[in-house]
């Protein structure tokens, strides 16, 4: 993000500087733009080596396993790239919401009914005609599963073509419950969750100038 990807939000409400939010965005995807960036190096140091001939499957594991340190910096840059870009998620998502309900109501609302991407879901239909609810479920469940799934420790793999993250998990940590696993291409939730971020700062920029132009009206 650069300085004209920001634009002009309500300073004063209940719950502070709304324009100090997308820079803390901004800051927050820089971040995650280096766990990003480390999750690709470390996966370039495992894999380049590993597949660099045609080698049996001993000599592969053996290469992998010199490569542990990549191997596991790989998996903890993902989980972090996914906290990283669902704490973006969640913030855009309900500054929507917020702003929307001030020009429907005229009014700041004092509780977040919506505060993060699973309580948005009803609200997609009408700001965004459902068009991201899919990337928002995979990422709701991606990050999920890594903050609360007991098994997703355990995932010890490495994407064969490019750097992935996973989902490892028994619903609600129940082992009778089935297995879910899933595999997600980095590149696959870097593009969705660009899509996604395009969409809510241009809603969020026609939400602010319908506001200042709202003040204005009122001031002159």
């Amino acid at each position: 993000m650069s300085v004209q990807d920001f634009f002009w939000l309500p300073p004063d409400t209940p719950f502070g500087n709304l324009t100090k939010k997308i820079f803390s965005i901004g800051q927050r995807l820089a971040h995650a733009n280096v766990r990003l960036h480390e999750c690709y190096t470390c996966w370039q140091n495992a894999m380049t080596s590993t597949l660099k001939s045609n080698v049996g499957q001993n000599e592969t594991d053996a290469r992998l396993f010199y490569h542990s340190d990549n191997l596991v910096q790989y998996n903890y840059a993902g989980e972090e790239a996914v906290t990283a870009i669902r704490r973006c998620a969640d913030e855009l998502v309900t500054l929507i919401w917020y702003l929307t309900q001030h020009i429907e109501t005229g009014q700041f609302p004092q509780k977040l009914k919506v505060d993060m991407i699973s309580s948005f879901f009803r609200e997609s239909q009408s700001l965004f005609n459902n068009k991201h609810n899919s990337f928002l479920d995979e990422l709701n469940q991606l990050s999920n599963a890594h903050k609360h799934s007991f098994a997703q420790s355990d995932t010890t793999i490495i994407g064969i073509e490019e750097p992935c993250v996973y989902l490892l998990s028994h619903p609600h940590n129940d082992i009778k419950k089935d297995c879910e696993f899933d595999v997600v291409p980095v590149r696959k939730l870097v593009n969705e969750f660009n899509e996604f971020q395009a969409d809510c700062f241009k809603r969020l920029r026609e939400l602010g100038e319908s506001m200042q132009n709202t003040n204005c009206s009122k001031n002159t």
